[in-house]
């Protein structure tokens, strides 16, 4: 042991910059006594798997412990592997075993592709293929008693990287699949601290639970429990002086790049409050009454118990007709609020849905009321369609849009009797956002946490401008308001690298305001690999949600197809855009041919004759492989989720509506791999994956990159053989991909075919 600590310390406590941190450790078992065949060489389960990571400046601390479990009735001999970042430096590593501390050495990268190649080859499973670049801990183990527990402790410090200011700290979680069984419990908890106060703080791998206010010291956390934990964790944030953060990372590998642009304000606490204008529209029909009404009265109980001194307000509760608190907005007074939850517990459900003429008062409060800077809300809820009054959606979106008064406008829909069009035209020409409340969830919980953001604006009427690099194709186009203890995702590509001027004007106060920063977004940038996929959905997502509005063209269809294909976007309401036929059960007419991809007939209603997808691509060639059964079975999945989202396409109103409209919600939303279970994705999970920045889909049972033409000539290499180490140790990057096992992949111009 010590042996090996003195050669930690001889690396010198500073890890290169840009090298993945790669620090979850394993036990390989073997039986012994060894000849035992009975027993298998697998990995031991792990019971519970916590890291604590300490982070000062740039450099990081990251402290893993780890419990294995011995279920089997056998003592066992094991090796613990730990795969280590270029130049991290090791200075705690425990583990007692019967009094003793094991003893432990630190092999270079060089030798220990050795015993990678040496576990797989003995396993006959590729999964540690993926360190082939890395260095190696490693540590014997024995004895591990029957029924037995294993703890492990390691701690490590780097050096992390950083582009553009924004910091990045990554660490394998996906690592787990050497776990014989899901792990009872896992966390990670990052302590940030710095000279500058924390702004923007973002993560596109996990859900974290960040603290609403940021500073110099910031904590975050994610856990889980009872799982398998299938992906890296990924943290980036921005330390700043600067009223907004700019956090800039960047991908680029050829062709265009892409940049992710996360602006997040400082915090709120030692900045005055922005007082503000906002009207609480309340739908009271007949059909809220009950469980609806009783929490729509709690949501507003909380937003009127949320409001500033400086704010001013008022309720337009509306049925039949409406009968708003008040006339004009009122001060947030102690009286005046009280009155107001008083008429708030008045409020009954009864009557029909005036939407127009309750959306024509609230607005109409807003009238004269001058430029004083204070930024004008509605928060609106219904539960129905319009019934009283005028009906016509375009007619009520253009009284609403031609009211001209700056109000932003957030909807809310309850149940499935809405017209989702209407809704959703209605946030988005208002410079607002909506959201459905299902039957299941509560109108409180949704109606009160967007209030509590909405609470706080930085900076309204934002509008971008990136000069320099030749930017094109940025979501989301309208950026509405900067709230603080929120953010900003701004996504898009850029053709020409170098020095780019970032400008990004709004209000503050009232007052005009202009925050001018230079970025550069470099020639090469082969980190971040999660950043095209990201711009992709959000591309879609508002193609989409343009062919559901204003109808389909071929350029907007073939974009839909291309983006999808290229990038593995599986949804509901894009499935069969996706594939290519070949990955979809394989009939062949009488001539051989395979019959065209299916058509999904007036997706999002109104298209042109004959759209709805079936160009997803033409047929395959004639020697294309068959799929698998299983396959199969998901591609009449997709094909009938496809037929769900027509229909859903062309109702305006009824469950199939609301889900599309909370799917593209949800896809202009995405933040990366952390929500590629909520687009939907079940249907095809099986038939695409994504692996450090490639799509791959499944054909025969092989993965096939996305991008290879199935006529190309290809060279096969046998799983496990000799040429297939020789050509991992020529290009060790490919071993993340040879997890796949079975593979089409291309290397340096060649196609290439690892079989099982």
């Amino acid at each position: 042991m010590r042996t090996a600590h003195s050669l930690i310390l001889a690396l010198g406590a500073v890890a290169a910059l840009g090298s993945p941190a790669l620090a979850d450790g394993l036990i390989i078992i073997r039986p012994h006594p060894p000849e035992r065949p009975d027993m298998r060489n697998v990995p031991l389960a792990v019971k519970y798997h916590h890291v604590t990571v300490t982070v000062k400046g740039r450099v990081a601390v990251t402290d893993i412990e780890q419990v294995f479990v011995n279920h089997n009735p056998r003592r066992l001999e094991g090796t613990y592997v730990f795969p280590l970042p270029e130049g991290a430096a090791i200075d705690r590593f425990s583990m007692w075993i019967d009094g003793k501390e094991t003893s432990a050495e630190l092999l270079d990268a060089v030798r220990a592709r050795g015993i990678y190649e040496q576990i797989v080859r003995s396993l006959r499973d590729p999964a540690l293929l993926e360190y082939a670049e890395y260095g190696m801990f490693k540590a014997r183990i024995f004895p591990i008693e029957p029924n037995s527990e294993k703890r492990v402790r390691i701690r490590y410090a780097e050096v992390l990287p950083a582009d553009n200011g924004t910091v990045a700290y990554r660490y394998p979680l996906n690592t787990e699949k050497f776990s014989s069984r899901p792990l009872q419990d896992v966390s990670i908890s990052v302590s940030i601290e710095d000279d500058a106060p924390i702004t923007a703080l973002f993560s596109p791998s996990h859900a974290i639970d960040v603290p609403e206010t940021l500073g110099k010291s910031v904590r975050v956390g994610w856990e889980a429990r009872d799982i398998k934990p299938d992906k890296d964790f990924l943290l980036y944030w921005l330390p700043t002086h600067k009223d907004v953060g700019f956090s800039v990372i960047t991908h680029r590998d050829g062709g265009d790049g892409t940049f992710l642009l996360v602006l997040a304000p400082r915090s709120a606490d030692d900045l005055p409050a922005i007082p503000k204008d906002v009207v609480f529209v309340m739908d009271t029909s007949g059909s809220m009454a009950g469980k609806k009404m009783e929490q729509a009265r709690a949501a507003l109980r909380y937003c009127l118990r949320s409001l500033g001194a400086e704010d001013r307000f008022s309720i337009v509760p509306f049925a039949t007709e409406p009968r708003p608190f008040r006339d004009t907005l009122q001060d947030a007074t102690p009286a005046m609020r009280t009155a107001a939850e008083k008429f708030v517990d008045g409020m009954g459900a009864r009557g029909g849905t005036a939407i127009d003429d309750a959306l024509r008062i609230a607005l109409g409060m807003f009238s004269g009321r001058g430029d004083d800077g204070r930024p004008a809300l509605v928060l609106f809820v219904t539960d129905g369609l319009p019934t009283i009054g005028e009906t016509d959606a375009d007619r009520i979106v253009a009284r609403a849009a031609k009211s001209d008064v700056g109000a932003r406008l957030f909807v809310f829909g309850v149940g499935n009797d809405v017209n989702t069009r209407l809704l959703d035209r209605l946030s988005r020409e208002n410079r607002g956002t909506r959201d459905y409340v299902a039957e299941t969830e509560s109108i409180e919980e949704k109606v009160s946490n967007l209030y509590a953001k909405l609470a706080k604006p930085a900076m309204t009427d934002l509008a971008l401008t990136i000069e320099g690099v030749a930017a094109t194709a940025i979501h989301p186009k309208a950026l509405g308001d900067l709230f603080h203890g929120g953010e900003l995702l701004v996504v898009g590509r850029y053709a020409r690298p170098g020095n780019a001027v970032v400008r990004l004007r709004g209000k503050v106060r009232g007052a005009s305001r202009e925050i001018v920063e230079e970025i550069r977004l470099p020639e090469k940038a082969t980190q971040h690999t999660f950043l095209p996929r990201l711009w992709a959905v959000r591309r879609v997502a508002f193609l989409l949600e343009q062919i559901r509005l204003h109808g389909e063209t071929s350029e907007t269809r073939d974009e839909v197809v291309r983006l999808a294909k290229a990038h593995g976007i599986v949804t509901p309401y894009t499935s069969y855009l996706i594939l290519e036929d070949e990955a979809l059960p394989a009939r062949r007419t009488a001539n051989g041919r395979r019959p065209e991809p299916p058509r999904a007939p007036g997706f999002f209603g109104g298209g042109a004759p004959g759209a709805g997808g079936g160009g997803a691509g033409g047929a395959g060639p004639s020697d294309a492989p068959l799929p698998t059964r299983a396959e199969a079975d998901a591609g009449d999945r997709l094909r009938r989720a496809a037929g769900k989202a027509a229909e859903g396409g062309a109702a305006q109103s009824g469950s199939k509506s609301v889900d599309l409209s909370r799917e593209l919600k949800d896809l202009a939303e995405f933040r990366g791999s952390r929500d590629d279970r909520a687009l939907g994705r079940a249907g095809g999970a099986s038939l695409v994956k994504h692996v450090a920045g490639k799509t791959f889909v499944s054909r025969g049972g092989t993965w096939w990159e996305h991008t290879i033409d199935l006529r190309a000539p290809r060279t096969t290499v046998p799983a496990f053989s000799e040429q297939y180490f020789a050509m991992l140790r020529a290009h060790p990057w490919i071993g993340k991909f040879l997890t796949l096992e079975a593979l089409v992949l291309t290397i340096e111009g060649k196609v290439y075919e690892f079989v099982r």
